[in-house]
């Protein structure tokens, strides 16, 4: 049901898992020597370049682990509302999208490490954007559905003992 606030807070948390396919993770803002200076934005879709000129070579790091984990976790908030009824199955879906959204954001602390070693190699400024903030949420977002869920199933438990 999706009058529960748990209901809520698993659709905010798969809103903020599927958000990550729009937002940059980590903007990168080169100064060279001459005037040359451009914007690299780390993003679900790869390494963007703005305002680089043409003979400038990138090394693209794949981000497919981080793909598959940000649609992967949104898609499983999403599908844990639909099993309102099987309050256990969803505790169990809550503690495994609750895995996979650390690891998503292990990956992706790893993978701007990565990428930021690679082409920060003069002077540059660099910046965490909004991408980087929304698994953190997603985070709180399912350990507070987690523990709505484990609420209503004590309360239930209790009800039936004093049948």
């Amino acid at each position: 049901m999706i009058q529960r606030i748990q209901s809520v807070y698993l659709f905010l948390s798969g809103m903020a898992c599927l958000l990550l396919l729009y937002f940059p993770y980590y903007k990168i803002k080169v100064l060279s020597d001459t005037s040359n200076v451009f914007d690299i934005q780390i993003n679900f879709w790869g390494i963007n370049m703005i305002g680089a000129e043409s003979n400038i070579a990138v090394v693209v790091i794949l981000t497919i682990i981080i793909s598959i984990l940000t649609i992967f976790s949104g898609m499983l908030s999403l599908f844990t509302i639909a099993n309102y009824s099987k309050r256990e199955l969803q505790i169990k879906l809550c503690k495994i999208n609750f895995l996979l959204i650390t690891g998503l954001l292990a990956c992706m602390v790893w993978y701007l490490d990565k990428a930021s070693n690679i082409l920060c190699q003069e002077q540059c400024e660099k910046d965490v954007a909004l991408g980087m903030f929304l698994p953190a949420l997603a985070i709180i977002f399912t350990f507070l559905a987690n523990k709505g869920i484990k609420k209503d199933h004590d309360m239930i438990k209790a009800a039936d003992r004093i049948r």
